[in-house]
């Protein structure tokens, strides 16, 4: 209408969660291992802490379990791979020996059962050693992170978590507040085939958290198209009023030797804070999942770690 005011966030909600969604979310589940290493010595290494696990953890399952190695490290695209990991969150590229390293490896949905060779190759950091110095790491916990609280290797179904009960309990917070983005790990996004350099609007971001979940799904063999007719496209038109009010955005570029290709290479990505405004948190549901599952691309290497929170806009 000429002369009306354009349409803000605040007075649009999004669409309600379609039966079709609900049951593929249903069917979306995952383990969450977490693992402490004590390093035997002084550890230091170059560039990501995330390349380096990824790289010991591939050569101990390589000659632990053939087909587990398979499935995990296979020649599959990288996207719709299911399984990611969430490296040490130190910032120094050095720690001293004693220290304890905390990391964790999330197995979705045909890959759960193969958490045995997984708490095996991880297990075996201690005869394999890290970095160029090949510093051993010994294994003094393991612990499943279930939805309710750690949970022991042998009451692995109170651990599974589900797609559909993350988004319910995200529900509860869903309300019409800001949300600021905290990335733990760097945030690897592409467009056109250009990693990119700054701070995605919610509109791109939703669209990101949207397809990490298809994709998952996706690689199970379940449906192509799990929303509603026109529920996707009415999430994003709502996303699209959302504002960015503020960013802290730190360019990533992470070196890494690659076994395979027999040379260094260079993974680029963005950190930082961002804040976008109310009623952002109305999409907790999506980010939520995001948060659990990791997002972007290289999450494998540890990359897309991120922590959703509510907040109150500044004044």
């Amino acid at each position: 209408m000429p002369g009306s005011l354009p349409m803000r966030a605040e007075s649009a909600l999004p669409p309600a969660r379609s039966k079709e969604l609900e049951r593929q979310l249903e069917g979306l589940q995952w383990l969450q291992i977490a693992f402490v290493h004590e390093v035997q010595g002084d550890l230091s290494w170059h560039g990501f802490a995330g390349s380096l696990w990824h790289g010991v953890l591939g050569a101990a399952l390589h000659d632990i379990d053939a087909g587990a190695y398979a499935a995990l490290y296979g020649a599959q695209d990288d996207d719709t791979r299911l399984w990611s990991l969430v490296p040490p969150l130190v910032e120094d590229e050095w720690v001293p020996a004693g220290a304890c390293m905390t990391s964790q490896l999330r197995l979705v949905g045909p890959l759960m059962p193969l958490a045995g060779a997984c708490v095996a190759a991880f297990a075996a950091f201690g005869h394999r050693g890290l970095g160029s110095e090949r510093v051993p790491a010994r294994l003094v916990d393991v612990q499943l992170h279930g939805p309710w609280g750690p949970c022991t290797l042998s009451d692995t179904p109170a651990a599974v978590w589900c797609g559909l009960d993350v988004w319910d309990d995200a529900q509860h917070g869903a309300t019409d507040t800001a949300l600021e983005l905290r990335c733990h790990t760097p945030l690897r996004f592409k467009h056109r085939g250009e990693v990119c350099t700054e701070v995605p609007a919610f509109e791109d971001l939703l669209r990101r958290a949207i397809a990490r979940v298809a994709r998952l799904l996706s690689a199970q063999g379940l449906e192509q198209r799990f929303m509603a007719e026109g529920e996707k496209a009415g999430w994003l038109d709502w996303a699209g009023l959302v504002p960015l009010l503020h960013s802290e955005a730190v360019p990533v570029r992470v070196p890494r030797y690659s076994a395979r290709q027999r040379r260094e290479m260079v993974f680029e990505g963005l950190g930082g804070r961002w804040l976008y405004g109310a009623p952002a948190t109305r999409a907790l549901p999506w980010l939520r999942l995001a948060q659990c599952l990791q997002l972007g691309a290289k999450t494998t290497f540890g990359f897309g770690v991120i922590e959703c929170v509510a907040v109150q806009e500044p004044v």
